[in-house]
Order: C-alpha cells, then sequence, then structure tokens
C-alpha cells in the first residue's frame, strides 16, 4: 500500500495498518496460551508477515497536509500503532527534517526503542531525536560534518548512542533504481488469509 500527499489517503493508509494490528491482537488473544507477542512459529503457521509503516516526512501530515482535525486523526493513529504494533509485528520508521518538540512530542519519541539522528541544525533538535539532555552529555548531530553523509547517532537497546554510518545513495542513483527495478517489481498478492478469532475457539 502507498499514499502520498493526499490527507484521506494517508489517513486511509495508516488507518488499515492500525486496523491490522487490532485484528492479530484479537487472533493472539484467541489463540492456545495467549501468546504475548508474535513469533516466528506463529507469524509462519498463521501467515502473519511483518509489516513495517514507513513515513518519509512526519511533519507534512501532522502540520502541514489537511485540516486540524485530519492531522490529528493521523496523529491518534499513528501514536497508537506505534503503541502496540511491535507485539503484532507491526513495525514502523518515521522520519522528519526538522525534529521539534511541537512534532515529536516525548509521548511519541519514546514509543521508538531504536533513535537515529543524523547531522542536526541546532542540539535541541538532536535531543529532539535521541532525547533529553544527550547533546549535553557529548552525543549531538550538531557534532556531525556536513560532508559526513550518512554519519549518524544510533540510539538502541538501552544503551549510550554509538556514532554508526549508514547508506547514502544519490538523487541519481535513486532515479535510476525507480526506472530500473520497477520490472522485477512481484505482482501485488494477498499475504495472508483473514483469520477469525472464531477459527481458534476449539484449540
Amino acid at each position: 500500500m502507498f499514499a502520498d500527499h493526499r490527507p484521506d489517503d494517508a489517513i486511509d493508509l495508516v488507518r488499515a495498518w492500525r486496523d491490522e494490528i487490532d485484528r492479530r491482537l484479537d487472533l493472539m488473544t484467541a489463540m492456545p496460551g495467549h501468546p504475548l507477542g508474535l513469533t516466528r512459529e506463529i507469524s509462519a503457521r498463521y501467515r502473519l508477515p511483518v509489516w513495517l509503516l514507513v513515513i518519509d516526512e512526519l511533519a507534512y501530515h501532522t502540520t502541514v497536509a489537511g485540516t486540524g482535525a485530519q492531522q490529528k486523526e493521523f496523529y491518534g493513529l499513528l501514536r497508537d500503532g506505534v503503541a502496540r504494533g511491535r507485539a503484532a509485528g507491526m513495525g514502523a520508521i518515521v522520519a522528519t527534517q526538522r525534529p521539534t518538540h511541537d512534532l515529536i512530542p516525548t509521548s511519541l519519541r519514546d514509543l521508538f526503542d531504536i533513535r537515529i539522528a543524523y547531522r542536526t541544525m541546532t542540539r535541541t533538535s538532536s535531543d529532539v531525536i535521541l532525547g533529553d539532555d544527550f547533546a549535553r552529555r557529548g552525543f549531538s548531530g550538531t557534532d556531525i560534518d556536513l560532508t559526513a553523509r550518512g554519519v549518524a547517532w544510533l540510539l538502541a537497546e538501552n544503551r549510550e548512542p554509538i556514532r554508526t554510518k549508514t547508506a547514502w545513495i544519490p538523487p541519481e542513483v535513486r532515479a535510476q533504481l525507480s526506472v530500473s527495478t520497477v520490472r522485477n517489481r512481484p505482482s501485488p498478492v494477498d499475504p495472508f488469509p483473514f483469520l477469525n478469532p472464531d477459527d481458534f475457539k476449539d484449540l
């Protein structure tokens, strides 16, 4: 599924993702032993693949596009899904160019156990991503050289941030890949049957 700049399409996509979280959690509640999270065995047996929601620019749908009501609905669906999705194998990657406290409040940021801060213009922006006071402790996106493409601070697994480097693909290469790889894209398929909690009543 894909949504571009239209607020209603983006809301529908995030709602579908959140509704699938509800469906999976209902299914697991009805399973023997009431598993607390999606395991590889459950994923394979019941055909529940991992889903990943990717939001390329959070600010667009929460502060720019659409009405205030649409922005609020988008944010509410996203926050709820991020809070409950991990147990159901439903992850999210959220990115923004200008992180601010009003755009990424701690109530959303703290739900992500992996955070990556690339170069930022201010120490405050870096702290919005990594957490309060990390810049004061020596972990700041402002220390990353402007020419150091892909270099970032990575915070994960309750450890101190580490300096890391991710792949950086120039715009012209991305444009070439979008043309050269599209012919190899598989046809859309239904990745799983729509199971119902009643299916597990007698198990």
